[in-house]
């Protein structure tokens, strides 16, 4: 039983940067089938259970590669996006699982697959993840701006310059008031 699960990545708004990349991890976290977690099957190119996509583009997709089964069980992964906190961009924080239950049928093994979305079940074709993008700069009020809604995207303020009285330097030794006597 083999099976590659490509994931997608879209973006939405406008003026997003068109160079911008983005990676997605899938990562193995259960079977029954006896493995160490860090030794299920996995993707070529996977390290320890887990394997991270080249950045991609609005709009790629990338498959992980081939799963290969060759033991009954029940094997269970994870794929997410990587959260690398893009200015202007609030991530998907989606996280997909696929679950694969391996039976042995004679000579062969038959292979059941479930997938589900934060929790929901899914059937799904392509794992897709969507950020939006506001430009940083935009500095027009937006009242429907909810950064609870924010799952981990860039909405920090520009710094305040530090003004400091006339006469005081940065980092300077403080000088003691001078004393007026008895």
């Amino acid at each position: 039983m083999k099976h590659d699960p490509p994931v997608k990545k879209v973006v939405t708004g406008s003026g997003a940067p068109k160079t911008d990349k983005f990676t997605f991890r899938m990562k193995a976290k259960s079977n029954t089938a006896g493995y160490e977690v860090a030794d299920m099957p996995m993707p070529e190119g996977s390290s320890r259970g887990v394997k991270q996509t080249p950045g991609l583009l609005p709009g790629e997709e990338y498959e992980f590669g081939e799963l290969e089964f060759t033991m009954p069980g029940t094997y269970v992964y994870e794929i997410a996006e990587v959260n690398d906190h893009k200015s202007g961009y609030s991530y998907d924080g989606s996280i997909y699982t696929v679950t694969y239950e391996i039976t042995q049928n004679g000579g062969n093994l038959e292979a059941k697959r479930t997938m589900g979305k934060n929790g929901e079940n899914v059937n799904v074709a392509t794992f897709e993840f969507t950020n939006t993008y506001k430009d940083p700069d935009d500095g027009g009020d937006d009242e429907d701006d909810d950064d609870s809604r924010n799952s981990g995207g860039s909405t920090q303020q520009k710094p305040q310059p530090v003004v400091y009285p006339t006469g005081i330097t940065p980092g300077a030794p403080a000088e003691a008031p001078a004393s007026s006597g008895p």
